[in-house]
């Protein structure tokens, strides 16, 4: 799935940001958010540019989604933080 059906991929990832941020400040949103990370880093490097776009889209929508409670945002993301700040960062140079 990961390499021929990129578009359905794609589709999946936005869903599931929709999801995520509809979710909000729900008592099992973190949880929902964590998994959705860990598909987006699985996916962040997909050669297609359609499925990374969408990973990006999806991350936005998870950061509003926890940005409604940001010590939930900070605690959820402390590990992660500075590889995100690294993809982004390469994102904005070769994207």
């Amino acid at each position: 799935m990961f390499q021929s059906d990129f578009v359905i991929l794609a589709r999946l990832l936005d869903t599931l940001g929709v999801m995520v941020q509809c979710a909000g400040a729900a008592p099992n949103s973190r949880v929902l958010a964590r998994q959705l990370l860990e598909l987006i880093w699985v996916t962040r490097f997909h050669k297609e540019a359609t499925v990374r776009r969408s990973s990006l889209l999806s991350l936005s929508r998870m950061f509003v989604a926890l940005s409604m409670t940001p010590h939930l945002l900070v605690q959820e993301l402390q590990s992660e933080l500075d590889d995100l700040i690294a993809w982004l960062a390469d994102v904005k140079q070769h994207d």
